[in-house]
């Protein structure tokens, strides 16, 4: 939706993939976890733009996701 001329108002939704990886940050030579698994969710959020010269636009959106589940273990 254009607020104005020069402003931009959106939303936007859909559906996230990410894969995630579990790693040992402490460093502890007993114990080296090496997880990594799939997960999605849907995802939705807001954002707008506002052009300030011919060629430069500055704009900030939210964005929330949330993954429901994980999926398959790689090992």
């Amino acid at each position: 939706m254009l607020l104005d001329d020069n402003t931009l108002l959106y939303g936007l939704g859909g559906w996230t993939f990410g894969r995630f990886e579990a790693h040992n940050v402490a460093n502890n030579p007993f114990y080296q976890p090496n997880e990594t698994f799939w997960a999605n969710g849907p995802t939705g959020g807001v954002g707008i733009e506002r052009k300030l010269y011919s060629n430069w636009r500055v704009g900030a959106e939210y964005r929330y996701t949330r993954f429901d589940g994980a999926g398959a273990q790689d090992q």
